[in-house]
């Protein structure tokens, strides 16, 4: 476990084909959870990788700096609906888009969601898959 999680600090952000090392690995839960807390956004994406994760450690991540870590977050299964319905309201249009595509968002926000739209204009947001982060390495701008 050490080796593929040193690779996937190492290379991860190099591998062209769209995956990362860590794909080839399954990863205990109480790594995953480490993982939660590490300074590197792109290890952070892996925590949710745990589908137990704790609400604590969801509503962590979902308030963190990084979009990309917000992005993936708000597509984690047992994010609780407050921290989602924050989401909603970020600064990153990508971190809102994938909130709204949320299936754990009430139905009632839903319609709120689809009546600003309508108000504005805008088109109902897309889905946005966003199981490892919307955009990866998007802290080394």
């Amino acid at each position: 476990m050490a080796v593929a999680e040193e690779l996937d600090r190492r290379q991860g952000r190099m591998v062209k084909h769209g995956g990362r090392p860590a794909d080839c690995v399954t990863f205990p839960p109480e790594t995953l959870r480490r993982f939660a807390d590490d300074p590197d956004p792109w290890m952070r994406v892996l925590a949710l990788r745990d589908p137990d994760l704790p609400d604590e450690m969801l509503e962590r991540l979902a308030a963190g700096q990084e979009e990309s870590v917000r992005c993936a977050t708000a597509g984690h299964p047992r994010l609780p609906v407050g921290a989602l319905v924050r989401l909603l309201g970020d600064t990153d249009e990508e971190v809102v888009e994938a909130a709204a595509a949320s299936p754990l968002l009430p139905v009632e926000v839903m319609r709120a969601v689809l009546d600003r739209a309508d108000a504005a204009g805008d088109p109902p947001p897309a889905p946005v898959p966003c199981d490892d982060g919307c955009r990866q390495g998007a802290s080394a701008k």
